[in-house]
């Protein structure tokens, strides 16, 4: 988090969780055109948090809910964070809710469907062998020292799939969804393989001011 506060005392703009009171998988760094320049090409960047368990490295992608209702779950688990904001960071409905009702009661309901939400749910993990994490060789990148897996193609197999090398603009798409599905990287799993996430409504509340505007109320 030190490093999160001194991105936006730099000018940045970070999403952390995606504006839920927890993190889990996921931060999102947005860089303002001071720092990249006119029609930079990357603006963007996704840290992907790791959870080390036994010989593996688990991404749990806790905000996408597997299964078939996942999709329906996702979106009411993303309207049901937003009774969680004060009434001037809410619009329509969620805004007269959030002013009529006692915020410790909407705590409450978050915290009973956030339980509930992590016993009986899963979702696809990112799994990693912990041993790309652990063993590492160092690269220069622009100038810049960078420490990636010593076995590095070894990684980019597991990862994307024993055709790696081949640029693929459909690998990720939905239509082609089977490839980046048959992955061993990816592995449906529980929610509860890993321990439930520390709700911290403070941590909501102090960086929902730093959420990109058209990030306050969209999944």
């Amino acid at each position: 988090m030190a490093a999160i506060n001194k991105f936006i005392s730099d000018g940045c703009k970070v999403r952390i969780q995606k504006g839920f009171p927890f993190v889990d998988n996921i931060i999102q760094l947005y860089i303002p055109e001071n720092i990249t320049g006119p029609n930079p090409h990357i603006k963007q960047v996704d840290f992907y948090i790791y959870q080390p368990e036994g010989k593996y490295a688990y991404m749990r992608w806790f905000n996408s809910p597997s299964g078939l209702h996942g999709k329906k779950l996702k979106n009411h688990f993303f309207k049901i964070k937003r009774i969680l904001f004060p009434p001037k960071q809410t619009t329509g409905k969620m805004k007269y809710l959030n002013i009529i009702i006692p915020k410790r009661i909407r705590y409450f309901y978050f915290i009973l469907f956030f339980h509930l939400y992590y016993k009986l749910g899963k979702c696809i993990y990112h799994v990693q062998p912990i041993k790309y994490f652990k063993n590492l060789k160092t690269i220069q990148f622009y100038d810049i020292a960078y420490k990636i897996a010593n076995e590095t193609e070894n990684y980019l197999m597991h990862r994307y799939g024993p055709n790696w090398k081949t640029p693929d603009a459909d690998f990720n798409t939905d239509f082609y969804k089977e490839k980046w599905k048959m992955v061993s990287a990816r592995q449906e799993l529980k929610f509860s393989l890993l321990d439930k996430p520390t709700i911290d409504f403070d941590l909501q509340a102090n960086y929902i001011e730093y959420l990109p505007d058209h990030m306050n109320e969209t999944p």
